[in-house]
């Protein structure tokens, strides 16, 4: 279980690196570009967060912050995720981190419910130990 946490761990900053790259090469928004005068919160949230904003995210955090609304194109996406994110902002967190946080938790899960899923079907060696993996492929 332990190395599932690790597994999915490195696949999160690896992707968060990732996106980093990819918005320092291309910025999404005028948030991305580099300004000096940021402060530490708002340069960890344009390193961290910002990247991530792109693509469906913007319809999401749309959705978290306005609502539902016919004729903006938010109707077509189901309403949990946004929902559950709309709780986190009660908090005090910023829609853009609660969508973060709550699609994180998601994924945490879904390697957790995997490799049990994994650990019925297969023995102990084949469930994807990390030594396993890394005597074959590495």
């Amino acid at each position: 279980m332990v190395q599932t946490l690790f597994i999915w761990l490195f696949l999160r900053l690896a992707a968060s690196l990732g996106m980093g790259v990819a918005a320092s090469l291309a910025p999404g928004n005028e948030i991305q570009t580099l300004n000096p005068t940021l402060s530490i919160q708002e340069w960890l949230g344009n390193i961290i967060l910002a990247p991530w904003e792109r693509w469906d995210a913007a319809w999401f955090l749309e959705i978290v912050e306005h609502g539902y609304q016919t004729g903006s194109g938010t109707l077509v996406f189901h309403p949990l995720y946004p929902l559950l994110a709309k709780g986190l902002t009660v908090l005090h967190l910023t829609p853009m981190l609660s969508l973060f946080l709550v699609s994180s938790i998601a994924s945490l899960l879904f390697f957790f419910v995997f490799y049990r899923l994994a650990c019925l079907d297969l023995t102990k060696e084949e469930s994807g130990y990390i030594e396993n993996w890394m005597t074959m492929y590495g």
